[in-house]
């Protein structure tokens, strides 16, 4: 009986509208940067309709952005539970984000391989799980086979094509990543992962009227700039002690 009073409860319209309305604000929330807010809303949403899978994987992401990797880990899970197919994907992708934070890589791996199986053709997850094994399990050969893997999958994947450039210059090959961070540029101008990573490179090498280029364009048009502005702070003040 408690059970089949849930399930009508959850189907009912008020709360489906109640559920619908507090979803609404914790989107608004979430894209204003409150994200303690939205996650109360996000909580709402699941109190009223505790099968409202969008609010559980929001959750998910909003805790994430809160630096709450457990209880985002909590909120995935469910999320996860809660669907199958590329929702469910989804839901892991994120759990693996989750489980990295918290050292757990094991975990991250296993919850990118099952998206990879639930989603064979997204080449998102191939990418994670690449970084995965670069960064943080010490495996560049299994991170060059999912570089690989996504690009096969889509040959205009700018962060599968950055992250062969990483494993370039890990090796010290800096004529090789530089040429493939610079594709990475041309398949997405707009993003400034490329050439930030580019800037970095140029000035290690000493070509700063280059690497200024770069930076210039992310302060000006990228999506965060905050980082481009710092070091294009930085050059400035090392050119100036340099004239000293």
């Amino acid at each position: 009986p408690g059970a089949a009073a849930a399930a009508a409860d959850d189907s009912s319209p008020p709360a489906a509208a109640g559920a619908r309305e507090a979803f609404a604000e914790g989107l608004e929330l979430q894209r204003t940067g409150d994200a303690r807010a939205a996650a109360s809303s996000y909580r709402r949403a699941l109190e009223l309709r505790p099968t409202f899978w969008e609010a559980a994987f929001n959750l998910g992401t909003v805790l994430l952005e809160d630096g709450r990797p457990q209880d985002a880990a909590a909120a995935l899970t469910e999320a996860a539970r809660m669907a199958g197919g590329e929702r469910r994907a989804r839901a892991l992708q994120g759990l693996a984000t989750a489980w990295s934070r918290l050292g757990r890589f094991s975990d991250a791996e296993r919850s990118l391989q099952e998206a990879i199986n639930l989603s064979p053709a997204d080449p998102k997850p191939r990418v994670s799980l690449a970084r995965l094994y670069r960064a943080n399990m010490s495996r560049p050969s299994d991170a060059l086979r999912m570089y690989r893997e996504a690009i096969r999958l889509d040959e205009r994947n700018a962060a599968a094509w950055i992250g062969l450039a990483e494993l370039r210059l890990d090796r010290g090959d800096t004529l090789e990543a530089e040429r493939l961070l610079e594709r990475a540029v041309a398949l997405d101008p707009a993003g400034g992962e490329a050439r930030l990573a580019l800037a970095q490179l140029l000035s290690q090498r000493g070509e700063t009227t280059r690497a200024r280029e770069h930076l210039t364009w992310v302060a000006e048009h990228g999506e965060n700039p905050a980082e481009a502005l710092f070091r294009l702070g930085r050059m400035d003040y090392g050119q100036q002690q340099y004239r000293q």
